[in-house]
């Protein structure tokens, strides 16, 4: 057993006979408040260490919970991709995961698609680091992990890619950085690849579910939005935080025509490719039957159905997130 220290938290790191690993973890009632808690994970003491490093054990037990929990991305990445496509369609391919992070997302994928070639591509040194320690504890060759210099662009390491995929990113880039970064992702595709976009707030939902949870606050005017979402977001970003900082934490989401526009700007017409297999027909089903932030019980199914008569009704679609494939023909 290994024992690693930090001022909040004291870790325990027992390794099990089937490759995996068992964590405890004990508050030391100084800094965040750490709950006592226990889990397994596929990582060992070097990941926990440099996650430990980057945000002490809150974010260990986060960066865990997401890559590793039953109700993590791992559910979630199989719906925004294989609803859309089958997954014989990425034997062979690759698969770009733009704003890796830590890498969580990519090693899902990996588990998804376990004859495709993922790679991760992170502006943060610290996280491409945890990724690398991550494939090597995995021993994971078709993994591979490229820093990037820009939120916006794609280094000319990457090589070929077939598929892109944006998880939980859209939203955080700026407009200007949308337009750069969606047009050097579609001149890099190939014809017949495909962009995939999900967990990107939908500016149309009725609920700002993303940052503030505020009802009508995606249908005010910036002027007035901007003085909301300060005083709402206050404890995350001050009191002083200005319009680019609220637009850099995903205030304004994102949506499917504003997509559609971008792309359409580069001289190639995108495809909308529709949600039909695994039980899904449309981005509503996919919201419902992945487990993410939104998910409240009760006031979750009532919010599905009251998504999909709206639907019916008008043709629109306004449920929390926007789930995205599009094909370059």
């Amino acid at each position: 057993m290994v024992t690693l220290k930090t001022p909040e938290a004291t870790v325990h790191v027992e390794e099990l006979p089937n490759s995996r690993f068992r964590y405890h973890l004990k508050g030391t009632g100084m800094g965040q408040r750490v709950k006592e808690t226990s889990f397994d994970s596929f990582y060992g003491a070097k990941v926990a260490q440099a996650l430990l490093d980057m945000g002490g054990p809150d974010r260990l037990i986060s960066e865990f919970t997401r890559e590793e929990g039953p109700s993590g991305l791992e559910l979630g990445l199989k719906y925004y991709t294989l609803s859309f496509l089958p997954d014989e369609e990425f034997v062979g391919k690759r698969l770009l995961d733009f704003g890796c992070g830590c890498g969580a997302s990519t090693f899902a994928l990996s588990r998804i698609f376990p004859q495709t070639h993922i790679l991760g591509l992170d502006r943060l040194e610290d996280c491409i680091n945890v990724c690398n320690l991550k494939k090597e504890q995995l021993s994971l060759d078709r993994v591979s992990f490229v820093a990037s210099s820009a939120d916006d662009q794609l280094p000319a390491v990457l090589g070929h890619i077939d598929y892109c995929i944006l998880c939980g990113v859209f939203e955080h880039l700026l407009p200007p950085e949308r337009h750069s970064l969606l047009h050097a992702i579609w001149d890099r595709l190939p014809t017949g690849g495909a962009l995939f976009v999900s967990q990107t707030p939908n500016r149309y939902s009725p609920i700002g579910t993303h940052v503030t949870r505020i009802p009508i606050v995606n249908f005010l005017p910036d002027s007035l939005a901007f003085h909301v979402g300060r005083w709402a977001m206050k404890k995350n970003y001050g009191i002083d935080a200005d319009w680019e900082r609220l637009l850099r934490g995903g205030f304004r989401g994102g949506t499917a025509h504003e997509i559609k526009l971008i792309l359409e700007e580069t001289g190639n017409k995108p495809e909308f490719l529709t949600a039909n297999r695994l039980g899904v027909r449309d981005s509503i089903d996919i919201w419902n039957l992945t487990k993410d932030s939104s998910s409240l019980g009760g006031i979750k199914k009532f919010a599905v159905e009251f998504c999909r008569v709206f639907k019916t009704l008008t043709g629109k679609t306004i449920d929390p997130y926007i789930n995205l494939a599009i094909h370059k023909t």
